[in-house]
């Protein structure tokens, strides 16, 4: 999802940060596994991942404190590309494979930045 110049990284959303992996492969795989089990899985009970994730040690890590997600009308280097600006107005670009994704992407961004920035 992110680029720096538009590499792939694979990316995780919490209440308070994006955790960014340069293991796409990591991060596809928990995703097939998560989809997988709420495929035919009561929404409530929890995913148990294969082999178990012990910690997470992401390559990067970005606080939604203070940030916001956005579309640049102006941006028309890359379809499917949005803004996330963090604190001290730094503009990152995401890029996402569909318009779908982008949609969601800005969504969950900034309920996590009104999340973390409310306390």
């Amino acid at each position: 999802m992110m680029g720096s110049p538009w590499q792939e990284w694979g990316a995780m959303l919490t209440g308070s940060k994006l955790y960014l992996f340069r293991n796409v492969g990591w991060i596809k795989s928990l995703m097939a596994q998560y989809e997988q089990h709420y495929k035919g899985s009561d929404p409530g009970t929890p995913v148990i991942f294969k082999p178990p994730v012990p910690s997470l040690n992401p390559d990067h890590m970005v606080s939604t404190e203070d940030a916001i997600a956005l579309f640049d009308r102006k941006y028309k280097k890359h379809k499917n590309a949005f803004a996330f600006v963090r604190h001290g107005n730094v503009p990152e670009f995401l890029l996402a494979e569909s318009e779908a994704e982008m949609n969601d992407w800005v969504a969950k961004l900034n309920y996590a930045a009104a999340f973390r920035t409310s306390g």
